[in-house]
């Protein structure tokens, strides 16, 4: 692995028992838990647009134009009425196959992102990587993944924006050397907070990164879901490093906003739609509105964009900010 500076190796136990004899470190791979959506109501309209003023850009025939965006995933539908055309390119991960989404979650996050009907950004071009089965996704698989992409800017594919809607446990810092190169190299890293709140301390990594634009989940009142993830980020290095900061006053926010993620309707295989909870969704929404952003200005890097949200997010007057529900707004 590039980024990483390991190396993948499949070996039997009793290698295993010769490593520990002559000291030579190793880490063991591990699945990380399957992003799953949670089916909800019955909304028959895709109000997460308007309530992000979406319809503002598009009016003016700005769709996310140019830009490439990254879903690392389940896979995804192609076939789908939401989705053709929309995939220039795919990668399976798992079983090193063609195009497939057997779990649906890979489908409905890049419908949200770029999605004819229900995308932000519709004209937003995307490359899919498929690093989970039906049971999770392998640790290794991931590092393999964001080493594929760091190879795609490498050969001159400008990619700009990366969306996760999965996570693992808080103080999981495996994947910091990979997700801060990308971003140095200008990638948008949008990841979700997680979907175990209301309890304190709960982001899922790599959404509590520091240089990550996590999303936690609202409704459409504005309402921060129970299930979002609270934050703070963990207290403990590499957290703490201010070399990873967007800026100073970090304080360990996360998630770093909140966006739409209660009954938010997208699309699934085989040619339906679901409407499901979860900041699964929360994160490519918030994906499709960088990729509106930079089309309006490609200049814009992930450290200005912080900046920008840090000091212009739509915040309630009888709140704090920033806090560990919402983070910046």
């Amino acid at each position: 692995l590039i980024l990483t500076q390991k190396i993948l190796i499949e070996v039997p136990d009793s290698l295993l028992k010769y490593f520990e004899i002559n000291k030579v470190p190793y880490s063991f791979d591990y699945l990380i838990p399957l992003p799953k959506l949670s089916p909800s109501g019955s909304f028959n309209s895709f109000w997460h647009k308007k309530f992000i003023n979406a319809d503002t850009f598009h009016k003016v025939g700005i769709k996310g134009k140019g830009n490439i965006a990254v879903i690392i995933d389940t896979g995804v539908d192609t076939t789908h009425p939401e989705l053709k055309g929309k995939v220039i390119l795919f990668k399976d991960f798992v079983n090193y196959g063609g195009v497939s989404d057997p779990v649906g979650h890979g489908t409905f996050v890049s419908s949200l992102l770029a999605g004819d009907s229900a995308g932000i950004a519709p004209l937003t071009k995307l490359i899919v990587l498929k690093v989970f089965s039906e049971y999770g996704g392998f640790i290794s698989d991931i590092h393999e993944a964001f080493d594929y992409v760091a190879e795609l800017i490498e050969n001159g594919i400008n990619v700009r924006i990366l969306n996760g809607s999965f996570g693992t446990y808080p103080y999981f810092d495996e994947f910091f050397p990979d997700l801060f190169y990308l971003k140095e190299k200008g990638v948008f890293l949008c990841f979700a907070a997680g979907n175990e709140g209301p309890s304190s301390g709960t982001t899922s990594s790599p959404g509590n990164y520091p240089f990550v634009f996590s999303s936690g989940a609202c409704d459409s009142n504005l309402k921060v879901a129970n299930f979002s993830s609270r934050g703070p980020s963990p207290f403990i290095y590499p957290w703490s490093d201010t070399l990873y900061y967007f800026f100073k006053d970090w304080n360990f926010t996360s998630p770093f906003l909140i966006a739409p993620g209660k009954d938010i309707k997208g699309a699934f295989p085989l040619n339906q739609y679901v409407v499901a909870d979860g900041t699964s969704a929360s994160s490519p929404i918030l994906a499709g509105s960088i990729s509106l952003l930079l089309e309006y200005n490609p200049f814009l890097t992930p450290d200005s964009l912080a900046k920008i949200f840090k000091d212009n997010l739509k915040r309630k007057p009888e709140n704090n900010y920033p806090n560990y529900e919402e983070g910046f707004g």
